[in-house]
């Protein structure tokens, strides 16, 4: 019996080594050109406004899938926009256990999984802008940690790359950080 299904074998694998010799490349794409295919426009970043500074009565907490870490992450709800661009914007402000504050001025792309830092904040309640600022990678090593978190569980429609409405946005936030609402309508 085990010599019939061996014999079986070498004779499958032999024929399907013929039909690869006559045709190399079984995956070619069709070369032709679709006609009919509307043409995708070049996506350009829309214009912006750096938000007030935040005030403490607008942040929002939010969890950061960072173990260990001492710092607590706050969106400023009245910071957050979506702009035509599909760019999520938004002030964050990263606490340390002694009080400190980091704050930025973020956009987030749902659809490029990127990031960008505008602005950073100043002591003394002014944002100061950051000259070339470049889009960057929301995950690997040299991604802060709230950037992916806001991307993946905040921010975009899972497996759609878009961005919820910003009312769904605090939402989320909210719930996943265990205040208000029901986990169960956590995903609009």
């Amino acid at each position: 019996m085990r010599r019939s299904i061996a014999a079986a074998l070498l004779l499958l694998a032999a024929s399907v080594n013929a039909d690869a010799r006559d045709r190399p490349f079984i995956d070619e794409p069709d070369p032709k050109i679709r006609e009919d295919l509307p043409e995708v426009p070049e996506w350009s970043e829309g214009g912006y406004a750096l938000p007030p500074y935040p005030d403490d009565d607008d942040l929002v907490e939010f969890s950061v899938d960072d173990p260990g870490s001492p710092f607590r992450y706050f969106l400023d709800a009245a910071s957050l926009s979506i702009g035509e661009d599909e760019v999520v914007r938004y002030t964050v402000v990263i606490r340390s256990p002694s009080g400190g504050n980091n704050v930025s001025y973020e956009g987030i792309r749902c659809n490029e999984r990127l990031a960008k830092v505008y602005a950073y904040g100043s002591g003394r309640g002014k944002f100061h802008p950051v000259p070339g600022a470049k889009w960057q990678p929301t995950h690997g090593s040299r991604a802060a940690p709230h950037h992916k978190d806001l991307r993946e569980f905040y921010f975009c429609v899972p497996n759609q790359h878009i961005p919820y409405e910003a009312d769904d946005i605090l939402r989320n936030l909210r719930i996943r950080h265990g205040r208000g609402g029901d986990p169960a309508t956590f995903y609009p």
